[in-house]
C-alpha cells in the first residue's frame, strides 16, 4: 500500500511540474509572438517619404550647434571611454589572438 501512495504522489507531483512547464512555454511562446508581430509592424514603418522626412529632422536637430554638448561633459564622456576602453583591452586582445587564422587558398 506505501508503494501504490508513493507512485500515486509521484505521478500527481509529475503531472503538476508538466503543466507548470507546458504553461511556462506557452506563455513565452505567446509573449515572442507578441514582440516579433509587433517587430513586423515596426519594420513595415521604415522607409518612405514620412520616415526620410524624420530622419532629416532629427539630423538637422543634431548637427544644431545649440544642441551640442557642453566641453566637461565631452571630456568625462571622453574620459569614460578611454578608462573602459583600457580596462576590457587585454580581454578584446586575447580574443583576437585566439581567433583562428583563416587558411590561405592554395597558388
Amino acid at each position: 500500500m506505501a508503494t501504490q501512495a508513493g507512485i500515486g504522489s509521484f505521478l500527481t507531483k509529475t503531472l503538476i511540474v508538466v503543466f507548470a512547464v507546458g504553461g511556462l512555454l506557452t506563455y513565452v511562446d505567446i509573449l515572442a509572438e507578441s514582440r516579433i508581430e509587433s517587430l513586423r509592424e515596426n519594420i513595415g514603418t521604415i522607409g518612405g517619404r514620412a520616415f526620410w522626412s524624420d530622419f532629416e529632422r532629427k539630423l538637422d536637430g543634431l548637427a544644431d550647434p545649440t544642441s551640442d554638448l557642453p566641453a566637461e561633459k565631452k571630456q568625462k564622456i571622453l574620459h569614460n571611454i578611454k578608462v573602459l576602453s583600457d580596462r576590457w583591452r587585454p580581454f578584446v586582445d586575447a580574443a583576437i589572438a585566439a581567433e583562428p587564422k583563416p587558411a590561405q587558398p592554395a597558388n
